[in-house]
């Protein structure tokens, strides 16, 4: 499971839920949780052949107060092994269709 950049999953050898990251913790301040790894409103696949999961879309909250939430067009890679993301395909600029 991934929301406002906190990622869990369940070990069910363990039969037990286990923290991967961290992410957000609203006891840490307003500036806590602003990033693109901490978003809402995603869709998330698991990618079996590479072991992580892959991020796309969503939004996110950045710490300037003029533009507090970006939508997200990028596509994320998360390594549960290592703890890693990974950039997979760079955000892009939306363009208004013709008319």
């Amino acid at each position: 499971m991934f929301s406002d950049g906190r990622v869990i999953a369940y070990d069910a050898a363990a039969n037990r839920w286990e923290i991967l990251e961290e992410g957000f913790d609203p006891r840490h301040g307003e500036d806590f949780g602003t990033g693109s790894t901490s978003r809402l409103h995603h869709s998330i696949v698991y990618d079996p052949l590479n072991e992580r999961l892959v991020v796309y879309g969503g939004s996110y909250r950045t710490p300037d107060p003029d533009r507090i939430w970006v939508q997200a067009n990028d596509v994320l890679a998360f390594d549960p092994a290592t703890g890693e993301w990974t950039v997979l395909l760079e955000a892009s600029e939306v363009r208004a269709e013709p008319q």
